[in-house]
């Protein structure tokens, strides 16, 4: 299956879209087609999860920050750090898509087998991760 251009998924959704998002998913989508090419990364797999995760979050009516962090999110940091966001987006977005990066740490988390101090350490900087990430709590949506 190939994935559809950026405006010929975002016509598709364009009604139910927030004000601004249209351009911002936009430009997102072309800047993601333009690193991944750079990298020599395929783009369809990253894209298809992405704008799957866009078409979920418009369903809770979120604004369209949340909906350019999503398709942001499944791109390594190398690749694309939140701070070559910034002038791009906004500084809001950009701190969401770092914030949705942190929490694939927890999901590495699980994966290691600790003892019981190394499990108070885990918990301890879990806490202090969770915490961290407070600030927007539309990274947890």
């Amino acid at each position: 299956m190939t994935l559809p251009e950026a405006s010929h998924w975002l016509r598709e959704i364009s009604t139910q879209l927030p004000e601004g998002a249209h351009d911002a998913l936009l430009e997102a989508d072309a800047l993601i087609v333009t690193v991944a090419k750079t990298q020599g990364i395929s783009v369809e797999p990253l894209l298809q999860h992405a704008r799957g995760v866009v078409e979920i979050l418009m369903t809770l009516h979120v604004d369209a920050d949340p909906l350019v962090a999503a398709l942001f999110s499944d791109i390594p940091p190398v690749m694309l750090p939140p701070e070559q966001l910034e002038p791009l987006f906004s500084v809001g977005m950009a701190e969401m898509v770092a914030g949705v990066r942190k929490l694939r740490v927890v999901d590495n988390y699980r994966l290691q087998r600790q003892s019981s101090d190394e499990k108070f350490t885990h918990f301890e900087g879990l806490r202090k991760l969770l915490l961290g990430m407070a600030e927007d709590v539309r990274v947890w949506c």
